[in-house]
């Protein structure tokens, strides 16, 4: 399984997944859709599927390009209704509700965001069970059986402290209710089995309250696993549900 990052973070987020059919998954349209269609090589008719989680525009300003080219949207009814397009072009997800496109079967999860959101559990033969979690305060699950994970690590309390003062404190507060530590990240991995994990990705990284290097080494010291940032442009062809 190849696992690529087209944006990640408040500029913008997309990941794609492309097994080894060229099938594509593809979550989150909140990059320029031009960007996305030079990286699966304009081949829509490839793609499986588009979930969205939240109806914020980082996450799904440019869905509606997505649908344009014939591609399956998948997102809660309160997103749908957001993106004030026709419904008739979406299909709503259910929290804890399994559905399948093409190869991939997913579950829709809650999460707690300001607005209703999702996160998604994906397997496929290829890669397993792989957590996508972001934009959420905790989570509230555990899970078993996991192959690959990707999960939000937005900011850390000494760098929020440090950068956002009393004059910023609404500020501060809002991160904290809408946003995943990098604390709580770590709890998060700790509470579940990560035996038969092969990658964990940090997604959603802030640009000025993260400290990107010392994540990776933190989470690599703890788990002993594959870690990598989602940075524009990443690509991990060994996205799988075995290491070799």
């Amino acid at each position: 399984m190849r696992f690529e990052v087209i944006g990640s973070g408040s500029k913008g987020n997309c990941y794609l997944f492309k097994d080894r059919n060229g099938k594509i998954l593809i979550l989150e349209a909140g990059v320029k859709f031009s960007r996305v269609m030079d990286a699966i090589s304009y081949k829509s008719q490839d793609v499986q599927g588009v979930l969205i989680t939240h109806q914020h525009i980082d996450h799904c300003k440019y869905v509606v390009d997505a649908r344009k080219f014939g591609m399956s949207i998948y997102a809660l009814k309160e997103t749908i209704a957001a993106i004030r397009d026709s419904s008739f072009f979406y299909t709503e997800v259910q929290p804890r509700k399994e559905f399948v496109a093409g190869p991939y079967k997913i579950m829709p999860f809650e999460l707690q965001h300001n607005v209703p959101i999702v996160g998604y559990l994906i397997n496929h033969e290829e890669m397993g069970n792989t957590l996508f979690v972001t934009d959420t305060t905790y989570i509230p699950y555990t899970f078993p059986n996991l192959n690959n994970i990707i999960i939000e690590a937005n900011y850390s309390l000494e760098n929020l402290d440090k950068n956002l003062g009393d004059n910023k404190r609404f500020l501060r507060n809002r991160i904290i209710e809408d946003h995943m530590s990098f604390e709580t990240t770590m709890l998060s991995l700790k509470k579940n089995d990560l035996s038969a994990v092969n990658n964990i990705v940090l997604c959603h990284l802030s640009a000025t309250n993260s400290d990107a290097q010392a994540y990776i080494e933190t989470v690599v010291e703890n788990t002993g696993k594959r870690v990598s940032i989602a940075k524009t442009g990443l690509v991990i062809d060994t996205f799988d549900r075995r290491p070799f």
